[in-house]
């Protein structure tokens, strides 16, 4: 995703780890909100183990917790973050969209 904040342009995705950390001190950082919401659940036993119990249980406070550490983490970088949620599918990634049909189908 490509996030221009008036000093610079700056793409990332998760399958480009060239950039460390400091290289992105003062931009701004677009975020797949639900990407961050998914590995959180996932990547976190406790509150995978809510998500499947019968009845479910909340996880909106475990999850507001985990989203807001990672908040200040990078706030103590000074990077700002830019939470972005799905909405209309992106024409730029319709290239990369259907490949993934392709591979999920095939």
């Amino acid at each position: 995703m490509g996030i221009h904040d008036g000093k610079s342009e700056l793409g990332i995705s998760r399958n480009n780890c060239q950039n460390n950390c400091h290289e992105l001190t003062g931009l701004t950082l677009g975020v797949d909100g639900m990407l961050w919401l998914t590995q959180m659940i996932t990547g976190n036993n406790h509150i995978l183990a809510k998500v499947n119990m019968i009845p479910r249980q909340d996880i909106t406070s475990e999850l507001h917790m985990k989203l807001t550490e990672r908040w200040h983490i990078w706030r103590a970088m000074d990077v700002t973050l830019l939470f972005v949620f799905d909405g209309c599918r992106n024409p730029t990634k319709s290239g990369t969209n259907d490949d993934r049909q392709k591979k999920k189908k095939g």
